[in-house]
């Protein structure tokens, strides 16, 4: 991981910034030659900030070509393309090479296991801990079913009643989406220990099937990712119970309530932050509360579900 950030950061982004290099003969005859330069006009922007830039150098007004939460092409024409630095356009494109590889490298390396563990159950091993475990009465699996069921009626009820735009066959896209990435995340994160996110690959499949709906494209990535990443991290919780001899009920049951209590919490604290932060997400926030996740996300929407992915990476884009 330290060797792909050396590689991606102090060698291609310099390079595809504008990278020259000079070499001298016994001659004092210096030649100049020059790797490359300006790619994506990477020149006129910060080399490493998480903002998308206009065509005159200032930050991109995403309020400037929105109209009623859509995507305005009229406004869009009248404003300005979208211009990303260069440190942001090279993660994109390393983010596009990682979801095929962890599919792959899944593939070609667990699919036996992967078949083995689907047709063995918790008697079938033998060794202490789950010898021990057998002790626990397992998650029955009507209870998973009875959850899962309440969960899609309160998010049908909610992107219809909330006007988002998604509609409800792009609800349940993005559950099926998220269910065949579960497999290889979590196989990933298990062996590595790193976290691998879906939200990319899911603004790039709603971006191109709902394009100019920024609001329908990050409800649609984060049901999405959100549902890869609650299902690997109970997962994660399993084994640790596992390990720790925590009955499996329990754990099921501390899940729900945690993520309940995270759920609205987070949004009283939130409410409360913007009634009763002065400036709060603003650049010059005295206490420096400036958002700047909320800025990437925000961008994000605009690149992916509103320009759109046709226009910015298809062939013959910007």
């Amino acid at each position: 991981m330290l060797a792909g950030f050396v590689v991606t950061i102090w060698f291609i982004c310099p390079i595809l910034w504008g990278m020259s290099i000079s070499a001298s003969s016994p001659l004092d005859l210096c030649s100049h030659f020059v790797i490359a330069k300006n790619v994506f006009y990477s020149q006129f922007m910060p080399v490493s900030v998480g903002m998308a830039f206009d065509n005159t150098g200032l930050p991109y007004n995403l309020s400037a070509v929105v109209t009623n939460n859509l995507f305005d092409q009229a406004k869009y024409e009248q404003y300005s393309p979208m211009f990303l630095p260069i440190t942001y356009a090279v993660t994109y494109g390393t983010i596009f090479a990682i979801y095929p590889a962890i599919v792959v490298h899944t593939f070609l390396w667990y699919r036996h296991d992967i078949v083995r563990q689907f047709r063995r159950s918790l008697n079938d091993e033998t060794d202490i801990h789950s010898h021990l475990m057998r002790r626990y009465r397992e998650v029955p699996r009507w209870w998973f079913l009875a959850f899962g069921i309440v969960c899609v009626v309160l998010g049908i009820v909610s992107i219809e009643i909330c006007k988002t735009g998604l509609p409800v066959w792009a609800f349940f896209l993005a559950l099926i989406f998220a269910a065949f990435f579960v497999l290889p995340f979590g196989i990933i994160q298990a062996i590595t220990n790193q976290q691998v996110f879906l939200s990319v690959l899911a603004e790039v499949l709603i971006g191109y099937s709902l394009p100019g709906r920024p609001v329908a494209a990050m409800l649609f990535k984060m049901i999405a990712s959100d549902t890869v990443g609650q299902a690997v991290t109970y997962c994660s919780d399993l084994k640790f119970g596992h390990y720790m001899k925590i009955p499996p009920r329990l754990i099921f049951s501390g899940q729900i309530a945690s993520s309940t209590v995270a759920v609205i919490s987070s949004i009283v604290a939130q409410q409360w932050a913007l009634d009763n932060i002065p400036d709060i997400c603003s650049p010059g926030q005295k206490s420096f509360f400036t958002c700047p996740n909320l800025k990437i996300f925000t961008t994000a929407s605009i690149i992916w579900g509103g320009i759109g992915p046709r226009r910015l990476f298809s062939h013959g884009a910007l």
